[in-house]
């Protein structure tokens, strides 16, 4: 989920217009490291694949980030090179001695890297359809982007992400902290009289999945508990609804059409039940039955979106296809 299906989310969504062999080398890099472990392949196929294809998404993204003038912007640079580097370091260690031990602490931090991202790219693209939401009716808000407490969030959960191995009390009052601060950010939008507005509305619900997905994690820190179960609301939840919104606003822009509840309901429906019983199974007794259903919720809700896209694709002009 994080070295395959999170590193193919941030390609589609940060490398903009690729020329069609770029894409072909990246989709090509990308489906090796995932089959090579599935067909018993030598180890040195999957992982050196998983090599190129990171490389090769560092070498698209980080020129073009480098040159933001803004420090927040510029934060993606370190940030995709760490996602990156431990995305291909999980697979070289699974294979070497205690190497599951290794990749369980590297996912770990990977994931808190990951949450910072969604939190930026999120908030992102929540802040100009807020604000446009409210100007059609009538109404300025002062409270847009909010870069002050984006920065307090990029420190908080960056610093979170650093101190989680060694100083995990530190840490977790950290997420909490920040759990908060995404709470206040959305407050400040006043977002109760948008929430007939399908997009804004799901992108809220993957919002909230990552501000309590923070605070639990940061709790169970602090406690000192198990905190596996608190980052199923980050990785299920927040992750699984804030790429489904995305990738259905992309569909209704090739449409023409606006981003409704046709659209949406499903897959966030389906991504909530999935992170609500991946969630109960660590806490409940039907442990196998909970993970079946988290497994096929999450599931239908790709297959329902992959369904959606090839029906607008074969239906395009093959002039349209290049």
């Amino acid at each position: 989920l994080l070295s395959g299906f999170t590193l193919a989310l941030i390609t589609g969504y940060l490398c903009g217009k690729t020329s069609r062999w770029q894409l072909l080398g990246l989709l090509t890099a990308w489906a090796t490291a995932r089959i090579a472990p599935l067909s018993g392949s030598p180890d040195w196929l999957g992982t050196g694949a998983q090599t190129v294809f990171a490389c090769s998404l560092l070498w698209l993204l980080l020129p073009r980030f480098a040159r933001a003038k803004r420090w927040s912007n510029l934060m993606l640079v370190p940030l995709l090179g760490l996602l990156a580097i431990l995305a291909v370091a999980s697979n070289w260690l699974i294979a070497q001695h205690n190497g599951w031990y290794w990749q369980r602490h590297l996912g770990s931090q990977m994931l808190l890297l990951l949450a910072l991202l969604m939190m930026f790219m999120g908030g992102r693209s929540l802040a100009p359809a807020i604000t446009t939401a409210h100007q059609k009716r009538g109404i300025e808000i002062q409270a847009r982007l909010q870069p002050g407490l984006e920065g307090w969030l990029i420190a908080t959960i960056g610093c979170a992400a650093l101190l989680g191995h060694w100083l995990p009390a530190p840490a977790g009052l950290l997420l909490v902290v920040a759990g908060f601060l995404c709470l206040t950010r959305l407050w400040r939008w006043q977002v109760r009289a948008l929430l007939g507005h399908a997009f804004i509305s799901g992108m809220l619900i993957g919002y909230l999945w990552l501000a309590v997905g923070l605070i639990a994690c940061g709790l169970a820190l602090i406690c000192q508990w198990g905190w596996q179960t608190s980052v199923h609301m980050i990785s299920t939840g927040a992750l699984g609804t804030l790429s489904c919104c995305i990738m259905l606003r992309s569909l209704a822009q090739r449409l023409s059409r606006s981003t409704d509840w046709g659209l949406l309901a499903f897959p966030c429906l389906m991504i909530t039940l999935a992170a609500c019983a991946r969630v109960g199974a660590d806490l409940l007794e039907n442990r196998i039955f909970l993970l079946w259903i988290a497994a096929i919720c999450w599931s239908l809700a790709y297959l329902w979106l992959a369904w959606k896209w090839s029906g607008i694709w074969c239906a395009r002009p093959d002039s349209n296809r290049r």
